[in-house]
């Protein structure tokens, strides 16, 4: 859901994590007809933001309780704007589940292959 003091609406946003790739995610949200917002972030930071507030810079997440359960918000920003959205915490919860079944906390390590991911810089 997009959150705002003028305009609230439900908007569709997907939610990524590789493997391969296993201290970041992303989350593309879909603002109109063709036309899409993709952000990367740590994926640590919803982890953790899913119980404290957490983030510095462009990407903040919170947890917020309510008496029919709870969201967590995050809010995005950019030089050309910021948006605010929530989400269930049942669905961030299963999500993070998901992504640390694939890649535990603590072994992303592990998955990470450094010499590949700077091949391309040292060619």
């Amino acid at each position: 859901m997009l959150e705002g003091s003028e305009h609230e609406f439900p908007l569709v946003a997907k939610l990524g994590f590789r493997s391969d790739r296993p201290f970041e995610m992303s989350l593309e949200v879909m603002a109109g007809p063709g036309e899409h917002i993709c952000w990367i972030f740590a994926r640590d930071l919803l982890l953790h933001g899913r119980h404290r507030p957490c983030g510095d810079g462009d990407v903040h997440i919170r947890p917020r309780r309510t008496p029919g359960g709870g969201r967590v918000w995050i809010r995005l920003s950019s030089g050309t704007g910021r948006c605010a959205l929530s989400v269930e915490s049942e669905d961030v919860d299963d999500w993070c589940r998901r992504m640390t079944t694939l890649v535990p906390s603590g072994s992303e390590g592990d998955h990470f292959d450094l010499d590949e991911q700077l091949r391309p810089f040292l060619a």
